[in-house]
C-alpha cells in the first residue's frame, strides 16, 4: 500500500545521471520512496492511493543536507557583530556555550530545527559544544519537534592547564556514545580546532572514532590565526597534527579550507576527507574566499554548511547555495565558475557521501529515503518564473518557495506549516531563552 503520491511533479533526481524528470511521480511507502518516474510507468492504481499531492507547476528535491552547523548558535545572532574570528569567538561563542543549560539548548536547537526544514534541510550536522547527555536529551527534543533528522557531533576542547585531562573527556564521550546508541541517535566526534586539542585528544578522538565506528568532523584550515596557534601549540600544520593522530581520512570532514595551499589539497584529496564551505560565515568574519575551484579540480568532494547562526545569522541553506556560487564568480572574475548544479550537488550527494550515507540520502531513487522538498514557484515572487529548477533553487528561491518537506516519510513541514507546532508562540519562548542565556553569559 503506497502512503503518498506527488503527482505532475518536475523531479530534479540528483541521481547518477542527473535526470530530470517532467511530469513526474513519486511514490512513499513508510519511509523509503518505492517509485520514482512517470505515471504511465507505475506498476499500481494511482486511485490505490488516498494521500496525494498534485504537484504541477512545482519541481521536487532531494531533501538538503547542511553538513555544518551550531543549533546554540541560534541563540546569539546579532552579537559582538563585526569582529574576526578569534575575537567573536572570546566574545560570543565560548561564553554562550560555558552557560548552557537544558531549557536553552532546546531553544537554540528548536530555532535551528525549524530555520533548516524551512530552507530544505531534512539532515544536518549539530557541532554542539557540551556533550552532557541531559543536554544532549535537550537538544534532541528541540529538533523532534520538527521532525528533521540531526546527526550531533560531540564537540569537545582539551587544554592541558585546565585541569580536565584527554582522560576524563574520553571518559565523558564514551558516556554519550551509549547513552546516544541506547536513543538510536547519530554522532560524529568533533575536536572543534586542531590548536585548542592536545596531540592527547586528537590521538583519543581517532580512537573512539575507529572503536565505535565514528566519524569525524573540525573546524581547519580557516584563517591565518588557525595556522599560527597550530604550529605554536603542535609544531606543525593542522593537516600534519590530524594526519599524525591518524584522523586525515575518508572519515574526516574539514570545515572551511579558506587559508589552504596547493599542498594541502593534495593531502585532503590523497586521503579522500572532505571538506565543507561555509561561505556566508567566511564572509561575515572577514575570512576570504576558499578557493574551491582549486580544491574540486583536486578532486576534493566540496559540501556545504551553513556554519552557526552567531556567525552567519541564519541556518538558511538556500542563502548558502547563492553565496556558494556568488563568492567564487565574485573572486574568480568568472560567472562560469561554480555553477547551480555543482552547488546543488554539494549540498545532496556529497553532502550525503560525506556522511557514509549515499544509499539512504542526497537523491531521489527507489529505496532510498523518503527525504524531499516541494518548491513552488508561486508561493514567493522570488521564484517566478522558473525556467530552470536547479538556476531557480540556487538563485532565486527563498523559504517561502519552500511548501513541503518530507523526512523519512514523515510529512513534516505541510503547506507550509509545521504540524500543529504554534510557531510563533514557540519561537517567542525561544528569544526570552536567548535573552537570558546573553545576559548570564554576559555577552552584549
Amino acid at each position: 500500500m503506497t502512503d503518498m503520491l506527488i503527482r505532475h511533479a518536475t523531479i530534479v533526481t540528483m541521481n547518477p545521471a542527473r535526470d530530470i524528470i517532467e511530469d513526474g511521480l513519486i511514490a512513499i511507502n513508510g519511509s523509503k520512496l518505492s517509485f520514482v518516474g512517470t505515471e504511465l510507468d507505475a506498476p499500481f492504481s494511482l486511485k490505490e492511493c488516498p494521500s496525494q499531492i498534485d504537484a504541477s507547476g512545482r519541481a521536487v528535491f532531494p531533501g538538503l543536507v547542511n553538513m555544518h552547523t551550531h543549533s546554540y548558535q541560534s541563540l546569539i545572532k546579532g552579537l559582538a557583530s563585526d569582529k574576526p574570528l578569534d575575537e567573536w569567538l572570546a566574545e560570543a561563542a565560548l561564553p554562550a556555550a560555558d552557560h548552557l543549560d537544558e531549557a536553552s539548548a532546546e531553544a537554540g536547537a528548536l530555532i535551528c530545527a525549524l530555520e533548516n526544514i524551512r530552507s530544505g534541510v531534512t539532515t544536518l550536522v549539530d557541532m554542539f559544544p557540551r556533550i552532557e547527555p541531559a543536554i544532549f536529551d535537550a537538544v534532541m527534543k528541540g529538533y523532534d519537534r520538527v521532525g528533521i533528522s540531526p546527526i550531533f557531533a560531540a564537540g569537545f576542547m582539551h587544554d592541558e592547564e585546565a585541569g580536565l585531562s584527554a582522560e576524563e573527556i574520553e571518559v565523558s564521550l564514551e558516556s554519550l556514545i551509549e547513552h546516544a546508541s541506547r536513543n538510536k541517535h547519530p554522532l560524529m566526534l568533533a575536536p572543534f580546532q586542531v590548536w585548542n586539542n592536545s596531540a592527547e585528544s586528537l590521538l583519543m578522538s581517532r580512537r573512539l572514532a575507529k572503536k565505535h565506528g565514528l566519524r569525524t568532523t573540525t573546524h581547519a584550515l580557516e584563517t591565518p590565526f588557525d595556522a599560527a596557534s597550530t604550529r605554536a601549540r603542535h609544531g606543525v600544520s593542522e593537516l600534519e597534527a590530524l594526519q599524525g593522530a591518524g584522523l586525515l581520512n575518508e572519515q574526516l570532514c574539514l570545515v572551511h579550507g579558506v587559508n589552504c595551499s596547493e599542498e594541502e589539497m593534495g593531502l585532503i584529496s590523497e586521503h579522500d576527507a572532505s571538506l565543507c564551505y561555509s561561505p556566508v560565515c567566511n564572509a561575515y568574519l572577514g575570512s576570504g574566499f576558499a578557493p574551491i575551484p582549486s580544491l574540486l579540480s583536486a578532486g576534493v568532494r566540496i559540501c556545504l554548511g551553513t556554519e552557526g547562526a552567531g556567525c552567519n545569522n541564519s541556518n538558511n541553506m538556500l542563502e548558502t547555495m547563492k553565496w556558494a556560487s556568488l563568492m567564487q564568480k565574485a573572486a574568480c572574475e568568472d560567472p562560469s565558475c561554480v555553477n547551480a548544479q555543482e552547488v546543488l550537488e554539494m549540498a545532496t550527494v556529497n553532502g550525503a557521501a560525506a556522511l557514509g550515507l549515499s544509499d539512504s540520502i542526497g537523491s531521489i531513487e527507489i529505496s532510498k529515503d523518503a527525504d524531499l522538498f516541494i518548491l513552488d514557484p508561486y508561493a514567493d515572487p522570488a521564484a517566478t518564473p522558473m525556467h530552470d529548477p536547479v538556476s531557480t533553487l540556487v538563485y532565486s528561491a527563498t523559504p517561502r518557495n519552500i511548501t513541503d518537506v518530507f523526512v523519512k516519510g514523515n510529512h513534516c513541514l505541510k503547506g507550509g506549516a509545521i504540524g500543529s507546532l504554534d510557531e510563533h508562540s514557540a519561537l517567542s519562548a525561544c528569544g526570552k531563552e536567548a535573552m537570558r542565556l546573553a545576559e548570564q553569559a554576559g555577552i552584549s
